[in-house]
């Protein structure tokens, strides 16, 4: 009896030693690769959480048919700002855009900056004016909550009810544009499209790949009017958008676009391609390769801040 005794107590001890070695492994993990970024309903990719100390904005219209190490700089110091809305936000408790034009701005001089809520009552991009030179810039914020990350896990293809027949895209950005889809484009035609004569949109992540959709999206159906505004596009670290024709009509429609991927990035070799199905995916744009980033883990290769620090020490040591 007292030996029976003694080995259910010696295994207790030794499911309750698993069970600590499988927590202290997840909570490894998580540190290590970003994990507890989103899990904890942070940004994974904003290691340092604050705005920027050094920031970039643009001094005059970007060149667009050509590719500029300082401009991609600007847009990743401005999707940097942009991230930091949602932040602002929460700190305030503000649940919606009324009580964000009462309560609160961005504490910044450089430009002005609105958060663009969805549907679910959740940030999803920012509109920033920089007025003296009439540019604005609209910034597609990555997902933060685990439950928005559910849609990753399906790599289908679908037709978005406003794009041409045959240009079928991934049915995970396009969840969360039509979020904010509606919200966007009464914003652009009521008040930016007058006052904007370059507009740049822009997204890092899986906000990179809600950004083809909408620059598409205005191309062929919102930008009708007397809007003077030129499109320029950047993608940065983003998963591929669409099937061949998506992506040839893009090209064709929108040329001044930049995709910004680090050859190490995983993550621009998503969602996998269901050739069962012949669900294939590419890339929109003019691909701009980096590499030789120093990260201390593999998934940092796929940070904004590895991006932006990429740039920042290319410029700096020109």
């Amino acid at each position: 009896m007292v030996v029976k005794s003694s080995l259910v107590t010696i295994g207790i001890f030794l499911l309750v030693l698993c069970l600590l070695v499988i927590i202290a492994f997840v909570v490894f993990v998580c540190y290590h690769f970003g994990v507890k970024y989103f899990v904890f309903g942070n940004y994974y990719f904003d290691i340092h959480t604050d705005i920027p100390s050094e920031m970039y904005p643009p001094e005059q219209y970007f060149s667009g048919s050509n590719f500029s190490d300082k401009e991609a700089l600007i847009v990743l110091s401005m999707i940097r700002l942009a991230i930091n809305a949602p932040k602002t936000a929460e700190h305030f408790h503000i649940t919606g855009p009324k009580e964000w034009n009462e309560r609160v701005t961005i504490p910044t001089k450089i430009a002005g900056i609105e958060p663009v809520w969805g549907k679910d009552g959740k940030i999803y991009a920012v509109f920033i004016t920089f007025t003296d030179i009439d540019i604005t810039m609209l910034c597609f914020i990555n997902l933060r909550y685990v439950r928005q990350w559910r849609c990753l896990f399906s790599s289908s293809q679908v037709q978005a009810s406003f794009l041409p027949d045959g240009l079928k895209c991934w049915s995970c950005p396009l969840h969360y544009y039509k979020q904010v889809r509606d919200k966007i484009w009464e914003r652009w035609n009521d008040y930016y499209k007058e006052k904007t004569k370059q507009l740049i949109i822009c997204g890092h992540s899986l906000g990179g790949a809600i950004s083809p959709l909408c620059a598409l999206d205005l191309k062929l159906n919102c930008n009708k009017g007397s809007s003077k505004a030129n499109m320029v596009v950047y993608v940065t670290g983003a998963p591929q958008c669409g099937n061949e024709e998506f992506v040839k009509r893009y090209n064709h429609e929108i040329p001044n676009t930049y995709n910004i991927m680090n050859q190490f990035d995983v993550i621009g070799m998503t969602p996998i391609q269901d050739l069962p199905k012949k669900q294939k995916y590419e890339h929109v744009g003019k691909m701009v390769a980096i590499g030789d980033t120093e990260v201390k883990h593999p998934a940092h290769h796929h940070y904004l801040t590895t991006y932006y620090k990429y740039f920042q020490d290319k410029i700096k040591s020109k």
